[in-house]
């Protein structure tokens, strides 16, 4: 699909701004499993994107403990970035015969305590349930 390997390459260039320290704190997400399977399959292993879309939300982990996020799609409302420090839009789908032309890659810094408990787990727990039988 054209897009995708700018996709990748553009996720693995915003993967290298987080700091290596924080890396294994920093969760890749997608707003569909076509994303996150560009990115997974063109970084060839180096990257793991996830995705609440279809069977990908049974592999939304669990019991990482998210300090940052790195977004591909639409930015985060709100609701979401109260639970951050700060964001930043760092890069996009600029390719305009690409599907996801102008998809953003956001960053999310810095998760603060109650993100895991209250928005992370149940929004985890709300993607299996409805996938469970997919």
């Amino acid at each position: 699909m054209l897009g995708w390997k700018e996709l990748a390459i553009k996720t693995q260039k915003v993967w290298n701004i987080i700091p290596e320290n924080e890396r294994p704190n920093t969760l890749i997400i997608t707003d569909n499993y076509g994303e996150a399977g560009a990115i997974n399959c063109y970084t060839k292993g180096k990257l793991t994107a996830y995705s609440s879309e279809a069977s990908f939300a049974l592999w939304l982990p669990e019991n990482m403990e998210i300090r940052n996020i790195i977004r591909i799609g639409e930015a985060s409302d709100s609701n979401v970035l109260n639970y951050f420090s700060h964001s930043i839009k760092a890069d996009s789908i600029t390719n305009i015969y690409a599907r996801e032309y102008q998809t953003g890659i956001y960053i999310m810094y810095g998760a603060n305590a109650l993100f895991h408990k209250n928005f992370w787990l149940p929004y985890v727990k709300k993607c299996r349930e409805y996938y469970k039988y997919f």
